[in-house]
């Protein structure tokens, strides 16, 4: 979809949301309206332009329910919306990354938010013969890792098939755990979901440099189709952690396993566990 395109799709969206004024009182419906009317008037020309004349406060309120993709649509339509999305910060300290092309342009907008720390969701399919989105994420991490409070990260793998798939996947995963060793000093919440269940049993530690290998602000953790380091208290970056989940929905978990998880960090209050099944073991 063309920038053009997507920015006439938000004007509606911004029209349908207006409308909703009108259930809270007739007068607030009127001066909304009165102050946006001009919007929906026709132009012969740059039709997408209609959204320079919407008042700044519209604007943010329709960004704050768009993703990034949509935001550096409108940012990028002309000089006066990049204007006016640069004089709204907070629009780019909570964004939700779905595809390889915003994640590639991330770094660069997550600039008009600096110093303010920032809270990402970023949500990527990988297929083995594109390395693109590998490479965005790269680039990504180097940026912003360190002016991240939050960070949701889910990725699933396909097209592994044959008898390399398994290999393909466990090189996948290799590359995203070196790029989230980069330090993360302000993270204070984790969701990291890795989904290789197609392509083998194979488990995926993290590495015991992870976040930087040093203890931080992190507090709060769920790891779905991933693992803490097998050697209990190597993983630095979770011994502070208070709340903790771990999810391995296509594997069972021994007790051995739980204690493993226990043992990086001594400050747990809560512990989640959802598994395909709970065996106990010999070593637990």
């Amino acid at each position: 979809m063309d920038v053009g395109t997507r920015a006439l799709g938000l004007v509606a969206a911004a029209e349908k949301l207006l409308r909703t004024a009108r259930d809270e009182s007739i007068e607030h419906a009127n001066t909304t309206l009165r102050r946006i009317s001009h919007i929906a008037k026709r132009q012969r020309y740059h039709r997408g332009c209609r959204m320079i004349s919407m008042p700044l406060p519209i604007l943010g309120r329709l960004l704050e329910h768009c993703d990034l993709q949509d935001r550096i649509a409108v940012a990028q339509t002309c000089i006066a919306l990049r204007l006016a999305s640069r004089a709204l910060p907070q629009l780019w300290r909570t964004i939700k990354v779905i595809d390889d092309c915003a994640l590639s342009k991330a770094p660069d907008f997550f600039e008009w938010s600096y110093p303010r720390l920032v809270n990402v969701d970023v949500a990527l399919t990988l297929h083995m013969d594109d390395p693109a989105p590998l490479a965005s994420f790269d680039a990504f991490t180097i940026s912003i890792f360190s002016r991240l409070e939050s960070f949701s990260f889910a990725v699933s793998v396909y097209r592994g098939s044959g008898l390399h798939g398994e290999h393909l996947v466990q090189d996948a995963w290799d590359r995203i755990n070196r790029a989230i060793s980069s330090p993360a000093p302000h993270l204070h919440s984790l969701s990291l979901n890795f989904d290789g269940s197609h392509h083998g049993g194979n488990i995926y530690y993290l590495r015991s440099d992870f976040l930087g290998g040093m203890p931080g602000v992190l507090r709060t953790c769920a790891l779905w189709g991933v693992r803490p380091s097998s050697i209990p208290g190597s993983c630095n970056a979770l011994s502070m952690l208070e709340t903790f989940d771990l999810i391995e929905t296509s594997r069972i978990l021994t007790f051995h396993d739980v204690a493993s998880v226990l043992a990086h960090s001594p400050a747990i209050t809560t512990l989640g566990l959802r598994a395909r099944g709970f065996v106990a073991d010999v070593d637990a």
